[in-house]
């Protein structure tokens, strides 16, 4: 007898895992499904802000997580014209750390962990089609594997396929690219996350991965690869332009590999439908000033898992009611991101407002946690903000 699964999930990111994980725990039959034949380490910042660990930590999973990834404990942020503020997680009724983690064993671990529930994965299975039932879907892979499930997800990242399938619109913004590479620490890792300014908007994130290895990224205008002959002399470019970074990691080396993300925003607005729902990057994402993919990414699975098995409206063929509430809670959550990175952006494009804002977070070390709270998605933006001007 053909087996219909109440969902089946396209993309076994920290998304598709999570989600699939939550959904099976509740008692839904799940089939997870990637195009890549073994999990692999991707180009990321792997940072996770204290409010994506405390969501895995609600799992019980925080000492597992703890013995496997190293804590970050605060942010040392350097305005533009170089003050530096040196901040730590605001503490709140929970555990506020993040913490530095390998992708590779990141994913890995979910995977593990929604085996662990009964979710079906299927490992270098590539969706060739998405045919809508009276019911559901009837999928096929490239092998001509046939799967029927009442609801699909898409958790596909920022070129899903799912979306594509689906021909649901997106607002692609290329104005803005990244750059990650590894390097070399020079003396062993702080536990503390760095974030360097630039006048131009840019920015550099340093995340301290292990004892010596260091997660290095920058974002900037994508018309600033024109005016460097390699991405080496970009991203070195930066380094020599500020004291801090040039004294603590030098230039980075030919022999260093450097990977580049492009979009780094995108909007979706119609995410969701009757039988179907996008989640992770493959539902939108911003620019990372305001926080972290990894985060987006949990939340949505815990959000659209959550609706999904709630009782009330939603039925064993009917999943509508809880994408509906899903979708509304997402817009509520994007918005308020957009709106808060927005305002950042502008800042540091304009000295005088940035040198104003250094100023004001200096004064106060209150300030400057609530700063980093709010970068941390330790509070939400809108309660960010009023906290900091109070403080």
């Amino acid at each position: 007898m053909k087996v219909i699964y109440d969902a089946i999930i396209i993309g076994a990111g920290p998304a598709g895992s999570f989600c699939s994980y939550k959904m099976a725990k509740k008692g839904l039959k799940v089939l997870l499904v990637d195009a890549s034949p073994t999990i692999k380490r991707k180009v990321c910042g792997e940072y996770l802000c204290p409010s994506g660990y405390q969501v895995l930590s609600e799992e019980g999973w925080g000492p597992t997580l703890d013995e496997m990834f190293l804590p970050i404990n605060g942010m040392k942020i350097v305005s533009p014209e170089g003050t530096v503020l040196n901040t730590v997680f605001p503490k709140l009724s929970h555990q506020t750390k993040g913490l530095a983690v390998n992708r590779k064993s990141f994913d890995q671990f979910l995977v593990e962990k929604a085996l662990e529930v009964g979710v079906t994965f299927l490992k270098d299975t590539r969706i060739s089609s998405l045919d809508s039932t009276s019911i559901g879907w009837n999928v096929l892979d490239q092998k001509d594997n046939k799967f029927c499930a009442r609801l699909v997800i898409g958790a596909d990242g920022r070129n899903s396929f799912t979306a594509k399938k689906l021909k649901l619109s997106s607002k692609i913004d290329t104005s803005r690219i990244a750059l990650h590479c590894h390097i070399s620490s020079k003396d062993k890792n702080k536990r503390f996350g760095e974030m360097h300014l630039f006048n131009d908007g840019s920015y550099i994130g340093i995340d301290p991965i292990g004892n010596e290895e260091t997660n290095f990224s920058l974002v900037c205008d994508s018309k600033r690869l024109g005016d460097f002959p390699n991405l080496h002399s970009l991203l070195n470019n930066y380094i020599n332009s500020s004291s801090a970074l040039k004294s603590s990691y030098g230039e980075i080396q030919e022999s260093i590999k450097i990977n580049t993300v492009a979009p780094i925003t995108n909007s979706i607005s119609n995410f969701t439908g009757k039988k179907f729902a996008l989640i992770g990057d493959a539902a939108g994402f911003l620019d990372p000033l305001t926080g972290e993919g990894m985060y987006n990414a949990l939340w949505t699975a815990r959000s659209l898992s959550n609706q999904l098995a709630s009782k009330g409206e939603n039925s064993l063929f009917n999943f509508s009611a809880g994408i509906q509430n899903y979708a509304r809670l997402k817009r509520r959550f994007f918005l308020q991101k957009s709106i808060l990175n927005g305002i950042f952006q502008w800042v540091i494009k304009h000295p005088i407002s940035s040198k104003i804002l250094a100023k004001f977070l200096s004064k106060k070390q209150l300030r400057a946690d609530i700063f980093v709270g709010i970068i941390g998605n330790i509070y939400r933006p809108l309660e960010g903000l009023y906290k900091l001007l109070r403080a």
